[in-house]
């Protein structure tokens, strides 16, 4: 898969940079560089479209494209401050209070009256591409003027059009005889091609969903002697919705004998009937057979863009992408990984990394953020992000993909697919933690952002505390000393509470009151939290000792032994080893310090907490002791990682563990 180049790097970032304001551009731009910038600036933002007018002295924009978004009349007229040699509308049907069509032509739009006012008299002679891809009706007779006013045309877009007699398809090949391009997908009426014999310079031919019920619908193009490009392909994924225009053009005996690539991605085609066709063009190079029964086909002497080999998978995938194919690419990312259930245990790694790669070049480079939202959906329930884990040993590119998906989440501004997405975040992160080995340390980049975006989701989606809270426990398991100290410094918010929670408030408000007994894990989690909010709670305990499943029967000692002889104890015996002087003797003494702070945190037992006091005290001496004495590193780390088992949600998020 390609990198990005490092202009259309820059080109993003000054896109940008105009999108936040932060940033102005003093002088003119070059033409491609102009072009770049307005690509990647109408993909940030629909209403940027208006911005483009306060550019207007500083972008040399030859090339705009609004196949995705409505745009005003404003904008409309705006386009004549510039030179273009290309032009992509979308959706018109919003502009026809403004260029109403004639009043006998009830609901169609004055294509002629727009394009004079948004072209000047440059953009009408250089003007190369006229894109018109909307199911808008125009005015009868529009594609005279047209032609008259755009003398040097060479390609045309005319894809959801309607053709009856008010427009008629010999007619347009009449009017534009010069074209080397021509787009008719999707269309309407449209009962057969003739009249495309007139375009004797016509190269590419792209007709989506075209299929005559009469065979002889397809013949002209035979006289079609220098087509190189032909572009059946299907756009929609149903199987009761395939054409067959191979079939079609099989029968009507149609060779072109100037074709190169053919592409029939989606289309109901067997093999046999794409080999005859092979057969039959001898100039065709490449097949791209994307989504269809020939998705493993190969003919000798061609290419094929299907999923025959790895090395194919990944040019198929560009080329979808690069041809704005979005539906394509993702249909078929989803056909190689549902093939991957019964082949996964066939392909070596290097074939499953290529897939990987696939998939983030399908994250990095589509533009529509649907299709980055299933293409990483599907990876990930794959289980291929575990895999990756597994043989990469967290190498330099698992913090960019981690950081990828993440970035494709939290672009995402519906608020139900990103309660969708944070279920596979969260799933994601967990993969991360457990794929760490004994000798295999997580990378303190991939460390940091998972605890941070942790922390940041699970405020955001309360019901993933428990999974949240797991994966926190499970990096700390294989955190280095330095990690631990460096994450002790993080600042964690305080997240929602849990329904145990809620009900310990209850209780200390005394707001609540507990009719029947509850069950031992409710009795327990409630029981932690209400100690939590104040160490004098144990006394209410007794009050619901007959609701409470406690399982602890040493639980009443336990607690009052927390609550007031061991913190002072514990600051006195530290006290009397920090005033001594003597190295050698504060060496002995830590010995006995560090088995006082192991003891502490052992005699925790479930339902019952570590007061915070002892907590942090525990946690700052167990840190500046290690510092001091790094030979006691090992039991300093059994001695956080012991305590850490018990403390509650709070606690972790208190002390930054």
């Amino acid at each position: 898969m390609p990198f990005p180049t490092l202009s259309q790097l820059a080109a993003k970032s000054v896109a940008q940079g105009i999108h936040d304001e932060s940033i102005s551009l003093v002088s003119t731009l070059d033409t491609k560089s102009s072009n770049a910038i307005v690509r990647e600036f109408l993909k940030l933002n629909e209403f940027n479209v208006e911005k483009l007018e306060v550019f207007k002295n500083q972008l040399s924009v030859t090339e705009i494209d609004f196949r995705r978004w409505e745009i005003d009349a404003r904008a409309v007229r705006n386009l004549s401050n510039f030179n273009l040699v290309s032009l992509d509308f979308g959706e018109l049907t919003q502009l026809r209070d403004n260029f109403p069509g004639d009043p006998w032509d009830v609901g169609t739009l004055d294509i002629v009256s727009l394009l004079i006012q948004s072209t000047n008299n440059y953009s009408r002679n250089a003007m190369i591409h006229l894109g018109l891809s909307a199911e808008q009706e125009f005015i009868t007779g529009w594609e005279t003027e047209v032609s008259e006013f755009f003398p040097n045309l060479q390609s045309i877009d005319i894809s959801c059009k309607k053709f009856d007699e008010r427009f008629q398809f010999s007619n347009f090949c009449a009017f534009f005889p010069n074209l080397l391009v021509l787009d008719i997908s999707d269309p309407l009426g449209l009962l057969c091609l003739q009249g495309i014999k007139n375009l004797k310079n016509l190269q590419k031919l792209t007709m989506h969903f075209v299929e005559f019920d009469d065979i002889n619908g397809y013949k002209e193009l035979s006289e079609l002697k220098n087509l190189k490009y032909l572009d059946v392909a299907s756009t929609s994924f149903n199987w009761d919705e395939k054409t067959h225009p191979i079939r079609g053009m099989l029968a009507a005996g149609v060779r072109m004998e100037a074709l190169e690539f053919l592409d029939c991605s989606g289309i109901s085609v067997t093999e046999q009937e794409l080999e005859t066709f092979a057969k039959n063009h001898s100039s065709l190079k490449t097949i791209a057979a994307m989504c269809t029964a020939c998705n493993h086909t190969t003919i000798s002497g061609l290419k094929m863009l299907n999923m025959s080999s790895m090395s194919s998978f990944s040019e198929s995938l560009e080329y979808a992408l690069l041809t704005e194919r979005d539906e394509l690419a993702l249909q078929f990312i989803r056909e190689i990984l549902e093939n991957l259930k019964t082949s996964r245990g066939h392909l070596v790694n290097a074939e499953l990394r290529h897939i990987t790669s696939a998939v983030l070049f399908v994250l990095r480079e589509s533009f529509d953020q649907n299709t980055k939202f299933w293409t990483l959906n599907c990876y990930l329930e794959s289980r291929l992000f575990e895999h990756e884990l597994s043989v990469s040993l967290f190498s330099a590119d698992i913090p960019d993909m981690i950081e990828l998906f993440y970035n494709v989440f939290n672009e995402n501004s519906s608020t139900s697919r990103k309660k969708e997405t944070a279920g596979h975040i969260f799933r994601m992160f967990e993969a991360t933690v457990n794929a760490v080995r004994p000798g295999i340390l997580i990378p303190e980049r991939v460390l940091s952002f998972v605890f941070d975006k942790t922390i940041d989701l699970v405020r955001q989606f309360p019901e993933h505390q428990t999974q949240g809270s797991r994966i926190i426990r499970r990096a700390v398991e294989w955190m280095s000393w330095e990690q631990i100290l460096t994450i002790n410094n993080m600042p964690f918010p305080t997240l929602s509470q849990l329904a145990a929670k809620s009900i310990a408030q209850g209780i200390h408000d005394e707001t609540i009151s507990l009719d029947s007994v509850l069950d031992t894990k409710s009795s327990n989690a409630i029981v932690r939290e209400l100690l939590t909010l104040d160490g004098n709670n144990f006394e209410k305990l007794k009050v619901f000792k007959n609701q409470l499943s406690i399982t602890d029967e040493r639980h009443e000692l336990s607690i009052s032994l927390f609550s007031a002889d061991i913190p002072d104890m514990i600051e006195l015996f530290y006290n009397v080893f920090n005033k001594n002087s003597l190295i050698s003797f504060k060496k002995e003494t830590a010995e006995f310090v560090f088995r006082m702070l192991e003891a502490t945190v052992n005699a925790v037992r479930p339902g019952i907490l570590i007061p915070d006091r002892v907590l942090s005290f525990v946690f700052d001496k167990t840190v500046d002791l290690v510092r001091q004495f790094p030979e006691h590193r090992s039991q300093a780390i059994r001695i956080i990682l012991q305590a850490e088992k018990w403390m509650s949600w709070e606690q972790v998020l208190t002390i930054g563990i």
